[in-house]
């Protein structure tokens, strides 16, 4: 089995370093970390290949009343995928559906589309991205940035800003998030601005439990079209809300005091508030 061939390699690993790891420097033990990441991304993508290939595969009823399984084209992602892998991965539902999706753009190189739909899935341009990962260059999270960046993008596109990409996948993921950007803006303007429109319809005011007795508010204002009032108070977020411009709102606690608001960046604000008692 591959899990015992990693598994007793790293066994083997972990126990020699152990033995001399006095006499290792600082950069001896950088380099370690640094080829355990390497390692560390490429088995992700073995991960995610294995999951696109499980995302296509399903259990039917022969006619015969056994069990057998049915083989979908790559691409094609089955009802019940993100409930088996959920366990799998230790994750919720929500988060093993994206984590499927992502693979199967990844690895299949294809856009998900449900199993039973007619249309056949069509190609993402990212499978540059997986090769990358495969090599040891890229890690999960800085794909998935680039991933999320280019969603919605046509594979021609994507091709293009992932190949543009390419020499500079070794950036942290903001920076990786800009360049995007930056070569989607470049390249297809339109779709950027598309985006852009579908962002701005998803301002709202939206709430959930960050410790607890303490709510936890967020606020997405369109970029460069309300200016920062000061420290906003009940009443303000009320009004705003009242106003319509937040589609998704509850009545805020008292004493409401911002977070993360700066001027600088007026797009988003974060408040916390005490929760009200019962």
């Amino acid at each position: 089995m591959l899990a015992d061939a990693v598994r007793a390699s790293a066994h083997g690993v972990v126990a020699s370093l152990g033995k001399g790891s006095s006499g290792r420097s600082r950069g001896d033990w950088l380099d370690v970390a640094a080829d355990c990441q390497s390692l560390i991304n490429t088995v992700t993508a073995v991960q995610d290949l294995a999951l696109a290939e499980a995302a296509r595969r399903e259990c039917v009823w022969r006619e015969d009343g056994t069990v057998g399984e049915a083989v979908h084209a790559p691409g094609r992602v089955t009802v019940d995928a993100a409930d088996v892998a959920a366990p799998v991965l230790g994750a919720s539902h929500a988060q093993a559906q994206l984590r499927m999706e992502q693979a199967v753009r990844l690895a299949a190189g294809r856009v998900p589309v449900e199993a039973d739909e007619g249309a056949p899935p069509e190609d993402s341009g990212l499978h540059a991205l997986h090769t990358a990962m495969a090599a040891g260059r890229l890690d999960g999270y800085r794909a998935g940035v680039v991933a999320h960046e280019l969603e919605g993008a046509p594979a021609a596109v994507t091709e293009a800003v992932v190949t543009a990409l390419d020499p500079h996948l070794d950036a942290d993921a903001p920076t990786l998030r800009r360049r995007t950007r930056r070569l989607l803006a470049r390249i297809s303007p339109d779709l950027l601005r598309q985006r852009a429109d579908r962002a701005r319809s998803s301002t709202g005011l939206r709430r959930w439990v960050a410790e607890p007795g303490v709510d936890a508010w967020s606020a997405p204002f369109p970029a460069r079209r309300l200016r920062w009032p000061g420290p906003p108070s009940t009443a303000w977020l009320m009004n705003w809300s009242a106003a319509g411009c937040a589609r998704r709102s509850s009545r805020p606690a008292a004493r409401a005091s911002p977070t993360s608001s700066p001027e600088t960046q007026p797009s988003t604000s974060t408040l916390c508030s005490p929760c009200r008692q019962p």
